[in-house]
């Protein structure tokens, strides 16, 4: 499954869609994560703090929101 969400937001699509299994992936944050269905995180694509400086600079001038996630690496 692709998607925007993060994993723990598409367990009921994940369940419906019997991608519980063994071998099952999912592609999330709009391509930031992939990972297997079970949480094991098998890539990750992110920006550096300096990248979210300048974006959050855009989006305050532009008076949009912004949600950063931070991996902890």
């Amino acid at each position: 499954l692709t998607t925007g969400r993060p994993l723990q937001a598409i367990g009921t699509f994940l369940e419906e869609l019997d991608l519980l299994g063994e071998n099952q992936y999912s592609i999330t944050f709009n391509g930031g994560l992939v990972q297997e269905n079970t949480g094991r995180i098998l890539d990750k694509t992110g920006f550096s703090i300096d990248d979210v400086r300048v974006i959050r600079q855009v989006t305050n001038q532009l008076d949009l929101p912004l949600d950063v996630l931070y991996g902890g690496d």
